[in-house]
């Protein structure tokens, strides 16, 4: 089949354990039919912000499109920050270029660190942050992983003059004594989405519902643990929640006086996230960072997470849950991730029976199993745990499956704030160009 591209090798017969399943049900299962009609589910709208599922299939095909599009409107700004004025497009003048606050050029913006260096967020195999030294709600609260954030008596210990970001002005929601007393820690397994809400709650200064109001409001997925591999798979792409979960759960809980606008960072955008950032936190927005933690280097971790941003300033990005500051080039790769999640091979091997229902992976309505060859995959890391370790085989240590959830920021407002208006009227964020990209390294 042109879909499974199984590019290993299937070995001697002898490797395999007589006592297991054999390799006819293996082959068989990876020779399973496609289904010749393909139909892909579209998301709802989400609530409060727009719908950009399909413009990541179908950016790279209408840039021209989107650039006419974004550029017949001119903004005109001012302190107070004003109605934007729509400008008629005659056909007859050059197309100027839009110039935001936040505008910067090829050679500002934020890219990805040659070195990724894992970032510890103590992430367990059940989805659970569980950094033994954060306490919660009761103030005791700490900074792990973190000897340059601050020392006793909350002062910087990183040398502004020597640093990179000398000139990104400082711009917090929180000092740095307030997050580790006011950040809300991992309320649950699978809860830094809720958590995240909290903390923005909190921020803005709402009233906190009880735990029980946010669960049901954020619409939390949990994993499905003890369930077969085929249904395994399935709670893993969508365990926890998306960002348009924070969106309707921010809109019923603060009873529709917050509104949010999520802003994809894939494909890859041309913007300086701590200008970008630090621009709307100065005017009042909270920004909630929704990254795939599996994009580092050295062992990886287990799901994608959603952190509250307290802050920017020339030492990095600041993070809730856990508290962190890290620099926005190590913070870019998870932000700008493709929606993919990978699986660990022994959750996968522990999972596998004969019996298995592989069929159903290719029945779901979502192309993107099939050009991933999820199936294939499957088949490829069961015949690899039926062959006798060898000193020059690298065995597969995860499987890639669809993630429902898209990296970006959501930027969370107060409608009463005067910077409403823009956030909800502005562009999206540039898309960057694949020639411009290589033409500026």
């Amino acid at each position: 089949m042109d879909f499974l591209e199984m590019d290993f090798d299937p070995g001697p017969s002898g490797d395999a354990d007589s006592d297991s399943i054999s390799n006819t049900e293996i082959d068989n299962a990876a020779s399973l039919p496609l289904d010749s009609k393909i139909e892909v589910i579209e998301e709802p709208q989400p609530c409060c912000s727009k719908d950009l599922n399909k413009e990541m299939h179908t950016e790279s095909n209408n840039i021209n499109k989107l650039e006419s599009n974004v550029k017949s409107k001119y903004l005109n700004f001012t302190k107070t920050i004003p109605e934007p004025i729509a400008k008629k497009d005659t056909g007859n003048t050059a197309r100027a270029e839009i110039k935001m606050p936040w505008s910067c050029s090829l050679s500002e913006r934020t890219r990805t660190a040659k070195s990724l260096r894992v970032v510890k967020r103590h992430h367990s195999s059940r989805g659970e942050l569980s950094s033994p030294s954060e306490s919660g709600l009761n103030g005791d609260a700490t900074i792990t992983n973190l000897t340059s954030f601050h020392n006793a008596t909350g002062k910087i210990l990183i040398d502004d003059k020597n640093s990179v970001g000398t000139n990104i002005e400082k711009n917090m929601i929180w000092t740095h004594q307030e997050a580790c007393l006011k950040q809300i820690t991992q309320v649950g397994p699978s809860a830094c989405g809720a958590t995240a809400v909290l903390n923005v709650l909190n921020a803005l200064r709402f009233p906190i519902p009880t735990l029980e109001r946010v669960q049901e409001c954020v619409n939390t997925k949990l994993r499905a643990n003890s369930s077969p591999l085929t249904e395994y798979l399935l709670s893993r792409c969508k365990a926890g929640c998306t960002h348009r979960d924070l969106i309707a759960g921010l809109y019923k809980l603060s009873d529709k006086r917050i509104y949010s606008r999520f802003f994809a960072m894939y494909p890859e955008r041309l913007v300086n996230l701590q200008s970008w950032l630090g621009y709307w936190i100065k005017n009042g927005a909270v920004p909630i960072a929704t990254m795939n933690l599996q994009k580092c280097e050295g062992n990886v971790p287990d799901s994608w997470h959603h952190q509250m941003i307290f802050g920017v300033g020339p030492e990095g990005i600041y993070l809730t849950n856990p508290l962190e500051c890290v620099d926005p080039e190590q913070l870019w790769p998870q932000l700008s991730s493709e929606s993919v999640l990978m699986v660990r091979t022994e959750d996968v091997i522990s999972r596998w029976d004969p019996k298995v229902d592989l069929p159903q992976l290719m029945r779901i309505n979502d192309v993107r199993w099939k050009e991933l060859n999820v199936v294939g995959q499957i088949a490829k890391v069961v015949r690899e745990s039926r062959r006798e370790a060898r000193v020059d085989y690298v065995f597969t240590s995860h499987i890639r499956i669809p993630a429902e959830y898209q990296a970006g920021v959501t930027l969370v407002i107060d409608i009463n704030s005067p910077a409403f208006t823009l956030l909800r009227q502005c562009p999206e964020l540039p898309l960057l160009q694949p020639d411009y990209a290589a033409s500026a390294l």
